[in-house]
């Protein structure tokens, strides 16, 4: 059963290709507007749904980010790879330990074409965002969330 999801914060929450985290930007001037189609209203359905939600970026202002695009109080773990203790802790695993879930019990979603070994072999369910012309049927992918609903995406999981 599906209890939580875990969003990348780049590619996958800011639709702007620009706002990837080997580039530096602003991210003073992020607003509602720079968020994926759909999501908004995806985090609302979860939330609807009493799911857990964590958001995870490599960037370390990840919470003013958050705040910028008035979507904080939506989530309930927010993790940048800065506050980890150890560097070599991954933030997926890290964020489902904080949301008490096990990997199978989350649908992790990303923004790569790699997605790590670890992440498949520990279980998680992974739901590939903003990625075209990829012909794998290991993975769901979503060009963004304009028509994601989470009971569709559950069925789908458990048909792969």
């Amino acid at each position: 059963m599906i209890k939580g999801c875990i969003f990348d914060l780049f590619g996958v929450i800011c639709k702007d290709s620009a706002y990837n985290e080997n580039n530096f930007f602003d991210y003073k001037s992020m607003t509602p507007d720079d968020l994926t189609d759909g999501f908004l209203v995806f985090l609302k359905e979860l939330k609807n749904k009493s799911i857990q939600i964590a958001v995870v970026s490599e960037y370390p202002n990840l919470k003013e980010v958050l705040n910028r695009l008035r979507i904080t109080h939506l989530i309930n773990i927010f993790l940048s790879k800065d506050q980890l203790d150890y560097a070599d802790m991954d933030v997926y695993h890290s964020a489902a330990n904080l949301l008490n879930l096990k990997p199978q019990e989350l649908i992790l979603f990303k923004n790569e074409h790699k997605i790590l070994e670890s992440i498949n072999a520990d279980g998680f369910n992974v739901i590939r965002v903003g990625i075209n012309n990829i012909n794998e049927s290991n993975y769901i992918t979503l060009s963004d969330f304009s028509s994601a609903k989470f009971n569709q995406l559950v069925s789908s999981i458990s048909n792969l």
